[in-house]
């Protein structure tokens, strides 16, 4: 997870659909059902049909929203059989609209359990409720009554879709005034009234496909299932995985096209500070993974500050995953089913690295592969190592990298910085002779590569794209 990080041009069918904010009735609704439906559709693959529309909703003003937010998951089949849309909504039914339209239904019930004491474990919605409250979705604190079965009133509603989609607006009755002119319900009601489930779907339908986010330039429908929180690479259909190798620090921060923030290693404590502020320039202030290849670019000072900073949701030590014969955590993978991730560790070896791969696209962490690991790759299964990026722990330790492992690796691009000396500088000149394209970091200390579904962009002070 994460906050917003930088802008994206406004694309895709649901930024150029025939509703517009402050389009009034259902008849502008109607307009952008049929291509939205489909649209969605598109977009989500695997989403069931959501089949014929309720008794209660079909021929009316809920029929475009109900139908659109059904293909997309965010109305399930717990109102199959009737919406009841003059029922008042509840908070628990609010947890689940939301949660549902930031992170889809899949993540909506991936987040750390928390306690509320009218809240029982087994309760339909505790897991959106824990997410809502955790992602700030919605007013409440662990430990303190989120009373489920209570009503919600226009204004909290249309503060808490507001923010989903990035405004702030300052109390109810701002948040009423906004909604009005961003077109999200029609007339003009009391903001303190309570909400009807009705209304609430029409709000939220009109939000998640209507409004574009004033910071990020793109619509909520687009971001879930599309970039969720970054822009689409030019010339891309999907949003990109990003690696930012920072060799300054001695660690790597891969961006996963769901919107995943993993960390790989640390650094150590007296380059945390450059870290930290690399990371609050794009934005992030949650980690979902910490991973870690190697003690030494992780030392337990570092991880501890790190974990005190940024709270990763999971902490993945390679090493031990190795020895276990445990693969990589298929569940850090779940929303990126494109995405592969290879441990690479020797038996009895205290270090290791990742190849990560999207595609046919390649890319080697090599931070904790020292000479003797290599040599074992190189030997056993040359396979694992062929990359085309390779982000070594040291480039221009040409003591530890000899012609057989850049053979096996066989990279196009090589990121870092080179030695000193005239060893060093040697084995760099050779990198470049065997047409290897050697890259450093940018003025920002970070190199950065951006792998498409069948596009590779490489974004450094030498930038250069294949």
């Amino acid at each position: 997870m994460r906050t917003a990080a930088g802008k994206s041009k406004r694309s895709g069918a649901a930024d150029k659909c025939s509703w517009s904010p402050g389009g009034k009735g259902s008849a502008g609704c109607r307009l952008i059902a049929a291509a939205l439906v489909l649209l969605a559709a598109i977009w989500v693959g695997g989403v069931p049909a959501a089949g014929a529309l309720m008794s209660d909703v079909s021929g009316t003003q809920y029929e475009p929203a109900v139908s659109a937010l059904r293909e997309v998951g965010i109305v399930g089949l717990e109102w199959a059989v009737s919406l009841r849309p003059q029922e008042l909504l509840t908070r628990a039914e609010e947890a689940r609209l939301l949660t549902r339209a930031l992170v889809g239904e899949v993540n909506a019930r991936g987040f750390l359990p928390l306690r509320f004491p009218d809240v029982a474990a087994d309760h339909w919605a505790k897991p959106y409720i824990d997410t809502a409250v955790w992602l700030k979705l919605m007013p409440g604190r662990p430990d303190a009554a989120f009373n489920p079965d209570g009503r919600v009133a226009r204004g909290q509603f249309a503060a808490d879709v507001l923010r989903l989609c990035g405004y702030r607006p300052a109390d109810a009755t701002a948040a009423m005034e906004l909604a009005g002119r961003l077109g999200l319900f029609d007339g003009a009601p009391a903001a303190y009234a309570y909400i009807t489930r009705g209304d609430a779907v029409i709000m939220t339908y009109r939000a998640f496909f209507g409004i574009v986010n004033p910071e990020l330039g793109s619509t909520l429908a687009r971001r879930v299932f599309g970039s969720r929180l970054r822009p689409v690479a030019p010339g891309d259909q999907t949003p990109p995985l990003e690696l930012h190798f920072l060799p300054e620090v001695g660690a790597t921060l891969v961006r996963l096209p769901s919107g995943a923030d993993w960390l790989v290693n640390t650094g150590c404590p007296a380059t945390l500070p450059t870290l930290f502020a690399y990371l609050a320039r794009l934005g992030i202030d949650r980690l979902d993974a910490l991973i870690i290849t190697d003690g030494a670019a992780a030392p337990a000072g570092a991880v501890a500050a790190v974990v005190d900073r940024l709270a990763p949701t999971r902490t993945v030590n390679c090493v031990e995953l190795a020895a276990a014969a445990q693969p990589f955590p298929a569940e850090l993978l779940m929303r990126d089913k494109d995405i592969k991730v290879d441990l690479l560790v020797r038996p009895g070896a205290n270090a290791g690295a990742i190849r990560i791969a999207r595609g046919s696209l390649r890319a080697l962490l090599a931070d904790g592969l020292g000479p003797a690991d290599e040599r074992y790759f190189v030997e056993r299964d040359k396979s694992a190592l062929a990359a085309d990026i390779w982000l070594p722990a040291g480039l221009g330790a040409y003591e530890q990298h000899d012609a057989n492992f850049l053979l096996a690796v066989s990279p196009g691009y090589v990121f870092g910085r080179p030695g000193v000396g005239a060893d060093a500088r040697s084995f760099a000149e050779g990198l470049q002779a065997a047409g290897v394209e050697l890259l450093l970091a940018g003025d920002d200390g970070a190199a950065r590569v951006s792998i498409g579904s069948r596009s590779l962009t490489v974004a450094t002070a030498a930038a250069s794209a294949r």
